[in-house]
């Protein structure tokens, strides 16, 4: 763990590598509020000697005043000071004492666990005492700050120090619980001072951190789901959603110190909150749900990515936290069509038509947006949405626009139009025009400056099929379709054939790998039936999943049209009996739940193209 944010106010989270950090405010940026470095101010004060003045940079009260503290006392250059002496106050000696028991021989194992967690009640009793004298405070001066601040400093400092115990969450985690100090953790959210609030966040923040049990250690996962069941019955949710209103990250208008030194503070306490959530998110996938049925946190995500100006890390982490919640729940997507929010996103991504992302945060956060898109499209309602706020000719300008949206715009085409009722969008597609602006794409290199991704190819083809599949069979856009494969003498269909041969050759050049994989497997006593469904997952990323896309529409375009037959035909290298394997083998993995719009299963329709091919003729040399 972070040893100095036992010692001072964490400005980053405790993530994993893979989890976004909050980042060094920039040059010249006002200190976080409410750095609270006092320890054992209560035994202190009582005999009338204050040896360490609290750090409390700012307390906010109802009525807006901000007061601060004085100079410290001339007790902090005393020995056992903050200055003197160890450098560190009591409290502060007594943590890193804790913590070197850790790094000691395991022979003292039993005796460090029954130490920690004496030292943990400690804690707790202390907090708690903190609590309990800060509401008395409150309550008996309510109208005087000056009279509660140093109750809010011993506080602060209680609450900081909980982080201790993620050193060992598997024995201590039980004794936060049990104690119910992790409720009265959840309560400090709705303390009066909203600094105080933002510690306690940053505080669950830590203690709900993925990296604070390892993947082995049962004891710690169980400990660590026991405490987030605590945090949800004490409704942490509702809390943390709420104090997003409390906080505003907006810059100030001027550059006034003190305001610039609260826009920080709220800055960094609405990323901790939205870190906290992911925590939770993460540990116990079902608060996803809970989070779009229960709080306001969906719509308040999408206003958070709308507003203007430069790009921040909250706008981006509110991106990323909306992608999270919108994955696998049609509940969160049917939410979201409640407030709008395709409109939203697709306000967001319109930003991208004439300007790319100016940076690598940036590129994420419109990548966030397009999976946000993408995923709420799994419902009816966002569809219609999408079709009523004119998002696919959005897509369309961001085909023409030959920018960084563009990879999103085909992600998007290729949801909208795949989708078992998307005869509609499909209809709606052409009309737009929308050919005009595919086709171009389908015709760029196939490699080297200028060529599209293998995602991006694969979700162009996916347009294609959908088309081809959606669109009905004597209807004129269909037909609209197949004549942009027979103009300028069958361009676009020698560039599938194209495709298709790069496509069978890097399926071919993974076989090996696959292979080996597989030897593995079975080597280490797999189930067949797990090892196929591995080994198939692993030709679907090695390319055989654009071989199955471009296979179905040379299918699909040879029995439509008898010119491109026959040129297919004319061509020598033009594999028939791979295409129908490739075909059989798409239709043996696919899932059955999959329809067409007509009502007929999608394996149904693969293996008529396939039964169709397999009685063509085999081509003259």
């Amino acid at each position: 763990m972070d040893v100095g944010k036992l010692f001072q106010l964490p400005t980053v989270s405790s993530s994993a590598v893979n989890k976004r950090k909050w980042g060094a405010p920039p040059a010249g940026a006002a200190p976080p509020a409410a750095a609270v470095t006092d320890t054992d101010a209560d035994a202190d004060r009582d005999e009338g000697v204050a040896r360490a003045a609290p750090e409390l940079k700012r307390t906010r009260v109802d009525d807006g005043e901000e007061l601060y503290d004085g100079e410290p006392d001339d007790g902090d250059d005393e020995e056992g000071g903050r200055f003197f002496g160890g450098g560190l106050t009591d409290e502060q000696e007594r943590i890193l004492e804790i913590m070197n028991r850790h790094a000691t021989d395991g022979a003292e194992s039993g005796a460090r666990a029954a130490d920690d967690v004496a030292e943990t009640r400690q804690l707790l009793v202390r907090l708690e005492r903190a609590i309990e004298k800060n509401q008395a405070m409150r309550l008996k001066f309510p109208d005087d700050p000056r009279r509660f601040i140093d109750s809010e400093a011993d506080l602060d400092s209680a609450l900081r120090a909980l982080v201790l115990l993620t050193t060992n969450a598997g024995a201590l985690y039980p004794v936060l619980v049990h104690q119910g100090s992790a409720a009265s953790v959840v309560g400090l959210l709705a303390h009066e001072n909203a600094d105080m609030a933002a510690a306690a966040i940053q505080v669950l923040e830590e203690l709900t951190d993925d990296d604070v049990v390892d993947a082995a250690d049962e004891a710690g996962a169980a400990a660590m789901q026991a405490l987030v069941d605590v945090l949800l019955k004490h409704q942490v949710l509702e809390l943390l959603v709420s104090n997003l209103k409390r906080f505003h990250d907006t810059p100030p208008a001027s550059d006034d110190a003190a305001a610039m030194e609260n826009y920080e503070s709220d800055r960094q306490a609405v990323y901790h909150t939205l870190s906290v959530l992911e925590n939770l998110v993460s540990l116990r996938p079902g608060v996803a749900e809970d989070l779009g049925r229960t709080t306001p946190l969906l719509a308040w995500l999408l206003t958070r990515m709308h507003r203007a100006g430069r790009l921040d890390q909250n706008q981006a982490y509110a991106a990323e936290l909306l992608a999270i919640l919108l994955h696998d729940s049609d509940a969160n997507r049917a939410a979201l069509a409640r407030v709008q929010g395709v409109d939203t996103l697709l306000q967001v991504l319109a930003r991208y038509r004439h300007a790319d992302p100016r940076d690598a945060e940036e590129g994420e956060f419109l990548e966030n947006a397009v999976d946000a898109l993408c995923a709420a499209l799994a419902v009816r309602e966002n569809r219609a949405q999408l079709l009523e706020a004119e998002g696919l000719e959005l897509m369309i300008l961001l085909l023409r626009a030959k920018r960084q949206a563009r990879s999103g715009a085909l992600k998007v085409l290729d949801h909208a139009l795949s989708d078992a009722e998307g005869g509609a969008a499909c209809l709606h597609f052409v009309e737009a025009l929308g050919l005009r602006a595919l086709c171009p794409v389908l015709m760029r290199p196939m490699d080297g400056k200028g060529a599209l991704r293998a995602q991006d190819m694969e979700h162009l083809l996916g347009v294609f099929a959908a088309l081809l599949h959606n669109l009905d069979s004597d209807s004129a856009q269909r037909a609209r379709v197949i004549a942009k494969f027979v103009e300028q003498d069958y361009a676009k269909t020698d560039r599938l054939l194209a495709l298709r041969a790069a496509a069978a050759e890097r399926v071919q050049a993974a076989e090996p790998r696959v292979a080996e994989e597989q030897a593995v497997l079975a080597a280490e006593g797999i189930e067949p039936a797990d090892i196929d469904a591995l080994v198939y997952a692993r030709r679907l990323e090695g390319g055989l999943y654009a071989l199955q896309l471009l296979d179905y529409v040379l299918a699909w375009l040879a029995m439509e049209d008898d010119g491109i037959q026959a040129h297919m035909a004319e061509q020598k290298s033009v594999p028939w009996a791979d295409i129908v394997a490739t075909l059989d083998v798409y239709a043996a993995h696919m899932d059955s739940a999959r329809t067409a719009a007509s009502g007929d299963a999608l394996v149904d329709i693969i293996r008529a193209l396939r039964a169709y091919l397999a009685a063509l003729s085999p081509p003259r040399a």
